[in-house]
């Protein structure tokens, strides 16, 4: 919903944007499994490394 927003923005001023949308929780099966992504800080900060080069090549 907050995307969307964002989205109708930068249509309407005609600014390029991209949205990156990463989970690290399943909620596929009869229970949440959490796979303790709160405590994977290395991969949440490899992420966001691999993010912010993504962006510089843009």
């Amino acid at each position: 919903m907050e995307a969307a927003a964002f989205f109708a923005v930068s249509q309407y001023y005609n600014i390029p944007l991209a949205q990156l949308l990463y989970a690290g929780d399943d909620v596929s099966g009869e229970e949440w499994d959490s796979r303790n992504w709160n405590m994977q800080k290395n991969i949440r900060y490899d992420l966001i490394i691999s993010a912010i080069e993504i962006v510089k090549k843009l």
